[in-house]
């Protein structure tokens, strides 16, 4: 199904997998980093960080696994905890919870 590395895996118009961009500002906040510090991590731009973590950008298979590689997480457990995040309601109440304890941390002051 992937053809290359560029493979957009979601666009602006259906939200295939779930908030994706919301569970990778999800995991950078929690490792403590900046938008800036993970750029330089991931070599791309600040820019290019804050886009993608905002939904304006379109995350890329190349860029997924960038993400996977620096936070040494799985690229299919990212995109689940995306889907999680995007049907939080249908979930167990404990489960809710954990998802919105995520969301709450990711939160930057």
């Amino acid at each position: 199904m992937f053809l290359d590395s560029e493979y957009i895996l979601f666009d602006e118009t259906e939200r295939v997998f779930g908030m994706l961009n919301e569970a990778l500002k999800s995991i950078r906040v929690f490792h403590r980093l900046s938008q800036n510090d993970l750029a330089n991590r991931l070599n791309v731009s600040k820019s290019y960080v804050s886009e993608i973590e905002g939904g304006k950008k379109n995350i890329t298979m190349s860029m997924l696994k960038k993400y996977e590689s620096c936070f040494d997480i799985p690229a299919s457990s990212i995109v689940e905890l995306g889907e999680k995040m995007e049907n939080r309601k249908k979930l167990p109440k404990h489960k809710k919870l954990i998802v919105d304890i995520i969301s709450w941390l990711s939160k930057e002051v």
